[in-house]
């Protein structure tokens, strides 16, 4: 058998391991019933989370999302770490500092297939829905301390490096 069909097949299965409906956050043609819940006193990093959810829904599925999602914190975590867990039918996005805005933004790579490559291009691919792994219970935590770059246009711009979870040299978003 040929090696490059082996190798297709293998990223092809690869690629498309979440296609499977799990827990269905947005679907097109759906109406949008159900609102991001904050904790108490959210901060502005965890209304900026909400809101970049909703937006980018909308623009994958073209619908609001249609099921519970929680943006919280965890004491456990540390600064810029997430977790992500998805039980009983609702998705919890954890994270102390920016940590569930990165917690956001994996959903919506991992997920969403979305990209950012510049403060003004990007990668957000129509998909008649936005769903993630109905069993999902995972931390990330950043490696290292500081992240950053010398690319300027990412040091310039906050809310591009936090998309790219730089933290260096930047404002709080």
């Amino acid at each position: 058998m040929n090696i490059r069909v082996i190798f297709a097949a293998l990223v092809a299965t690869w690629g498309w391991q979440y296609e499977a409906a799990g827990l269905i956050l947005s679907h097109r043609g759906t109406a949008e019933n159900v609102s991001i819940s904050l904790p108490d006193a959210p901060t502005p990093v965890e209304r900026h989370a909400a809101g970049e959810l909703r937006r980018y829904a909308r623009r994958i599925t073209g619908a609001g999302i249609c099921a519970p999602v929680r943006i919280g914190r965890d004491a456990e975590l540390d600064e810029d770490a997430f977790r992500l867990r998805a039980r009983n039918g609702e998705l919890r996005i954890d994270g102390n500092g920016r940590g569930c805005l990165y917690g956001v933004y994996e959903v919506l790579e991992r997920f969403g297939r979305c990209g950012w490559f510049s403060p003004t291009t990007e990668s957000v691919p129509p998909a008649d829905e936005l769903a993630v792994p109905d069993v999902l219970d995972e931390v990330q935590k950043p490696a290292f301390r500081m992240r950053t770059t010398s690319w300027r246009t990412a040091r310039d711009n906050q809310r591009f490096a936090a998309k790219l979870r730089l933290n260096g040299y930047t404002r709080p978003v």
